[in-house]
């Protein structure tokens, strides 16, 4: 075997090699950002329950105006490759209804602000 087909045998192992190894560690980051993710979006969901708890006592709904799912939007792309389809549809499905819900609850208060100052009314 002469220099150069060493070389580039030498040149084929290491692209190959570090093509393993980058995918290897994309793989390490991937689960370690879902389970990030996992214990985040089940932060967000137990503070909706909580707060889904309180109003219910309280009757104070319009606390959902804005229900934000930080976790879920930040790490849903590492959730969707590293869940089951039941668990992610799970997920997906609740933090989608609390979003709409949150949604609703916004466009209900910014209804009854509209109609407060159309008759002229303080809040």
């Amino acid at each position: 075997m002469d220099r150069g087909s060493r070389a580039g045998g030498g040149a084929l192992i290491g692209a190959t090699t570090g093509g393993i190894v980058d995918f290897v560690l994309e793989r390490l980051r991937e689960k370690r950002d879902a389970k990030v993710g996992a214990r985040l979006v089940r932060l967000d969901l137990a503070l909706a329950a909580s707060q889904i708890r309180s109003a219910e006592a309280d009757g104070k709904w319009w606390v959902f105006f804005n229900t934000t799912m930080h976790g879920w939007e930040a790490h849903r792309t590492s959730l969707a490759a590293r869940l089951n389809e039941d668990a992610f549809e799970a997920i997906t499905q609740s933090v989608a209804e609390l979003q709409r819900f949150g949604a609703d609850m916004d466009r209900r208060r910014w209804l009854q602000t509209l109609r407060t100052a159309l008759s002229g009314r303080t809040p």
